[in-house]
Protein backbone atom coordinates (compact mmCIF):
# COMPACT_ATOMS: atom_id res chain seq x y z
CA UNK A 1 0.00 0.00 0.00
CA UNK A 2 1.33 2.96 -1.24
CA UNK A 3 1.53 6.50 1.14
CA UNK A 4 -1.08 9.60 0.33
CA UNK A 5 1.62 12.46 -0.38
CA UNK A 6 0.56 15.34 2.22
CA UNK A 7 1.70 19.14 3.06
CA UNK A 8 1.24 18.05 6.57
CA UNK A 9 3.90 19.15 8.75
CA UNK A 10 5.79 15.71 10.21
CA UNK A 11 7.75 16.18 13.02
CA UNK A 12 10.27 13.61 14.97
CA UNK A 13 10.06 13.80 18.59
CA UNK A 14 13.46 12.88 20.72
CA UNK A 15 13.63 13.43 24.54
CA UNK A 16 15.84 11.81 27.64
CA UNK A 17 15.77 11.83 31.22
CA UNK A 18 17.56 10.55 34.25
CA UNK A 19 16.08 8.96 37.32
CA UNK A 20 17.38 8.61 40.58
CA UNK A 21 15.95 5.76 42.59
CA UNK A 22 17.45 3.37 45.72
CA UNK A 23 16.80 0.00 43.57
CA UNK A 24 17.45 1.34 40.06
CA UNK A 25 15.98 -2.34 38.78
CA UNK A 26 12.92 -1.97 40.55
CA UNK A 27 12.73 1.55 38.85
CA UNK A 28 13.51 -0.12 35.35
CA UNK A 29 10.34 -2.19 35.78
CA UNK A 30 8.59 0.72 36.70
CA UNK A 31 9.38 2.98 33.59
CA UNK A 32 8.20 -0.42 31.60
CA UNK A 33 5.05 -0.57 33.26
CA UNK A 34 4.53 2.88 32.21
CA UNK A 35 5.77 2.63 28.43
CA UNK A 36 3.70 -0.42 27.89
CA UNK A 37 0.64 1.63 29.63
CA UNK A 38 0.94 4.49 27.23
CA UNK A 39 0.58 2.09 24.23
CA UNK A 40 5.00 2.48 23.60
CA UNK A 41 7.66 -0.31 23.70
CA UNK A 42 11.14 -1.11 25.44
CA UNK A 43 13.65 -1.31 22.28
CA UNK A 44 16.69 -2.23 24.74
CA UNK A 45 17.38 -2.45 28.85
CA UNK A 46 20.38 -2.44 30.75
CA UNK A 47 21.18 -3.07 34.41
CA UNK A 48 24.42 -2.78 35.62
CA UNK A 49 25.78 -3.46 39.12
CA UNK A 50 27.80 -1.32 41.64
CA UNK A 51 31.33 -0.56 41.18
CA UNK A 52 34.18 1.45 42.70
CA UNK A 53 33.66 4.06 40.10
CA UNK A 54 30.08 4.15 40.54
CA UNK A 55 26.90 2.99 41.89
CA UNK A 56 24.64 0.61 40.68
CA UNK A 57 22.28 1.74 37.34
CA UNK A 58 19.70 1.23 34.39
CA UNK A 59 19.40 2.24 31.18
CA UNK A 60 16.57 1.61 28.51
CA UNK A 61 15.64 2.97 25.17
CA UNK A 62 11.85 3.39 24.96
CA UNK A 63 9.27 4.36 22.25
CA UNK A 64 6.07 6.03 23.05
CA UNK A 65 3.36 7.37 20.57
CA UNK A 66 4.30 11.04 20.27
CA UNK A 67 0.72 12.62 21.57
CA UNK A 68 1.93 11.31 24.85
CA UNK A 69 5.21 12.02 25.28
CA UNK A 70 4.68 14.67 27.57
CA UNK A 71 2.48 12.39 30.05
CA UNK A 72 5.46 10.19 29.43
CA UNK A 73 7.54 12.26 30.98
CA UNK A 74 5.37 12.99 33.97
CA UNK A 75 4.49 9.24 34.71
CA UNK A 76 7.90 8.76 35.01
CA UNK A 77 8.41 10.86 37.83
CA UNK A 78 6.58 7.56 39.52
CA UNK A 79 9.37 5.61 39.18
CA UNK A 80 11.88 7.85 40.81
CA UNK A 81 12.95 11.39 41.50
CA UNK A 82 13.77 13.35 37.69
CA UNK A 83 17.26 14.71 38.50
CA UNK A 84 17.29 16.08 34.38
CA UNK A 85 15.28 15.95 31.14
CA UNK A 86 15.30 17.58 27.70
CA UNK A 87 13.48 17.21 24.72
CA UNK A 88 14.13 17.77 21.28
CA UNK A 89 12.15 17.98 17.99
CA UNK A 90 13.25 17.69 13.90
CA UNK A 91 10.82 18.90 11.47
CA UNK A 92 10.80 16.39 8.55
CA UNK A 93 8.24 17.35 6.67
CA UNK A 94 10.69 18.04 3.09
CA UNK A 95 11.72 14.53 3.50
CA UNK A 96 8.68 12.77 4.44
CA UNK A 97 6.95 14.33 1.28
CA UNK A 98 9.87 13.66 -1.45
CA UNK A 99 9.68 10.26 -0.60
CA UNK A 100 6.06 9.57 -0.60
CA UNK A 101 6.49 11.63 -4.12
CA UNK A 102 9.16 9.34 -5.33
CA UNK A 103 7.22 6.18 -4.58
CA UNK A 104 4.43 7.45 -6.31
CA UNK A 105 6.52 7.65 -9.39
CA UNK A 106 7.80 4.28 -9.03
CA UNK A 107 4.77 2.39 -8.89
CA UNK A 108 3.53 4.02 -11.75
CA UNK A 109 6.56 3.54 -13.77
CA UNK A 110 6.08 -0.54 -12.50
CA UNK A 111 2.56 -0.76 -13.57
CA UNK A 112 3.13 0.28 -17.16
CA UNK A 113 6.14 -1.81 -17.10
CA UNK A 114 4.41 -4.75 -16.58
CA UNK A 115 1.76 -3.59 -18.83
CA UNK A 116 4.75 -3.34 -21.78
CA UNK A 117 5.73 -6.98 -20.49
CA UNK A 118 2.11 -8.49 -21.25
CA UNK A 119 1.79 -6.90 -24.40
CA UNK A 120 5.83 -7.40 -25.61
CA UNK A 121 5.75 -8.71 -29.27
CA UNK A 122 9.15 -9.96 -29.22
CA UNK A 123 11.63 -11.79 -26.90
CA UNK A 124 14.08 -9.10 -26.92
CA UNK A 125 11.86 -6.54 -25.82
CA UNK A 126 10.25 -8.65 -22.76
CA UNK A 127 13.75 -9.16 -21.59
CA UNK A 128 14.50 -5.64 -21.83
CA UNK A 129 10.86 -4.99 -19.63
CA UNK A 130 11.96 -7.31 -17.14
CA UNK A 131 15.44 -5.99 -16.39
CA UNK A 132 14.14 -2.32 -16.23
CA UNK A 133 10.90 -4.44 -14.43
CA UNK A 134 13.75 -5.39 -11.82
CA UNK A 135 15.62 -2.09 -11.31
CA UNK A 136 12.57 -0.11 -10.50
CA UNK A 137 11.07 -3.02 -8.68
CA UNK A 138 13.95 -2.50 -6.16
CA UNK A 139 14.46 1.09 -5.97
CA UNK A 140 10.82 1.18 -4.99
CA UNK A 141 11.32 -1.78 -1.76
CA UNK A 142 13.97 0.56 -0.73
CA UNK A 143 11.92 3.90 -0.72
CA UNK A 144 9.43 2.03 0.95
CA UNK A 145 11.98 1.01 3.65
CA UNK A 146 13.14 4.23 4.59
CA UNK A 147 9.39 5.61 4.30
CA UNK A 148 8.26 2.69 6.72
CA UNK A 149 11.34 4.20 8.80
CA UNK A 150 10.67 7.98 8.96
CA UNK A 151 7.29 7.23 9.75
CA UNK A 152 7.98 5.06 12.54
CA UNK A 153 9.94 7.43 13.84
CA UNK A 154 6.88 10.19 13.34
CA UNK A 155 4.52 8.22 15.25
CA UNK A 156 6.37 7.09 18.02
CA UNK A 157 8.84 9.29 20.13
CA UNK A 158 12.07 7.89 20.80
CA UNK A 159 13.41 8.08 25.39
CA UNK A 160 16.57 7.30 26.45
CA UNK A 161 15.96 6.47 30.22
CA UNK A 162 19.18 6.32 32.70
CA UNK A 163 18.58 5.65 36.24
CA UNK A 164 20.86 5.95 38.91
CA UNK A 165 20.96 5.13 42.61
CA UNK A 166 21.64 7.58 44.76
CA UNK A 167 25.37 7.97 47.12
CA UNK A 168 25.48 8.32 51.00
CA UNK A 169 28.93 10.57 50.67
CA UNK A 170 28.97 14.07 49.27
CA UNK A 171 30.22 14.03 45.57
CA UNK A 172 29.17 10.54 44.82
CA UNK A 173 30.51 7.37 45.87
CA UNK A 174 28.69 3.89 46.58
CA UNK A 175 25.48 3.65 48.41
CA UNK A 176 25.09 0.87 50.89
CA UNK A 177 27.57 -0.91 53.10
CA UNK A 178 28.46 -3.56 50.63
CA UNK A 179 29.50 -1.36 47.66
CA UNK A 180 31.79 0.91 50.20
CA UNK A 181 33.60 -2.43 51.31
CA UNK A 182 33.94 -3.12 47.88
CA UNK A 183 35.11 0.55 46.54
CA UNK A 184 37.85 -0.21 49.89
CA UNK A 185 38.88 -3.60 48.46
CA UNK A 186 39.55 -2.48 44.97
CA UNK A 187 41.13 0.96 46.55
CA UNK A 188 43.62 -1.11 48.19
CA UNK A 189 44.97 -2.62 45.00
CA UNK A 190 44.68 0.50 43.22
CA UNK A 191 47.09 1.99 46.18
CA UNK A 192 49.22 -0.52 46.64
CA UNK A 193 49.58 0.03 42.83
CA UNK A 194 50.22 3.46 42.64
CA UNK A 195 53.36 2.80 45.23
CA UNK A 196 55.04 0.63 43.01
CA UNK A 197 54.93 3.51 40.29
CA UNK A 198 56.07 6.03 42.62
CA UNK A 199 58.72 3.82 44.04
CA UNK A 200 60.13 3.04 39.97
CA UNK A 201 59.93 6.56 39.23
CA UNK A 202 61.68 7.86 42.69
CA UNK A 203 64.38 4.76 42.93
CA UNK A 204 66.66 5.87 40.16
CA UNK A 205 66.66 9.76 42.40
CA UNK A 206 67.03 8.07 45.32
CA UNK A 207 70.08 6.18 44.58
CA UNK A 208 71.59 9.47 43.23
CA UNK A 209 71.30 10.98 46.44
CA UNK A 210 72.60 8.83 48.39
CA UNK A 211 75.84 8.86 46.08
CA UNK A 212 75.83 12.21 46.66
CA UNK A 213 75.12 12.14 50.48
CA UNK A 214 77.92 9.32 50.40
CA UNK A 215 80.66 11.72 48.78
CA UNK A 216 79.54 14.76 51.03
CA UNK A 217 80.31 12.79 53.93
CA UNK A 218 83.60 11.37 52.67
CA UNK A 219 84.68 14.96 52.33
CA UNK A 220 83.67 16.35 55.66
CA UNK A 221 85.23 13.64 57.36
CA UNK A 222 88.21 14.54 55.67
CA UNK A 223 88.02 17.89 56.41
CA UNK A 224 87.41 17.22 59.83
CA UNK A 225 90.64 14.95 60.17
CA UNK A 226 92.85 17.88 59.02
CA UNK A 227 91.47 20.25 61.02
CA UNK A 228 91.89 17.64 63.80
CA UNK A 229 95.57 17.32 63.05
CA UNK A 230 96.64 21.14 62.34
CA UNK A 231 94.95 21.91 65.71
CA UNK A 232 97.20 19.52 67.86
CA UNK A 233 99.66 21.63 69.85
CA UNK A 234 103.69 20.72 68.65
CA UNK A 235 106.24 19.68 71.24
CA UNK A 236 108.51 21.99 71.88
CA UNK A 237 110.57 20.68 75.02
CA UNK A 238 114.42 20.66 74.47
CA UNK A 239 115.80 17.68 73.74
CA UNK A 240 118.25 16.26 76.82
CA UNK A 241 122.20 16.57 76.27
Amino acid sequence: MSPEVTAEQQVVKTGEVTLQANNPESAATEVTKVVQGLGGSVESLSVYQASADAPAGASLTVRIPSAKLDEAFKQFGTAGEIVSQSRSTQDVTTEYVDLEARIKALETSVKRLNDLMSGAATTSELIEAEAALTQRQQELDGLRAQFKALDGQVTEATIWVSITAPSVLPGGGPGTFWEGLIAGFNSLGTAGAGALVVLGIALPWLVIAAAVAAAITAIVRVRRARRARAARPVDQTPAPL
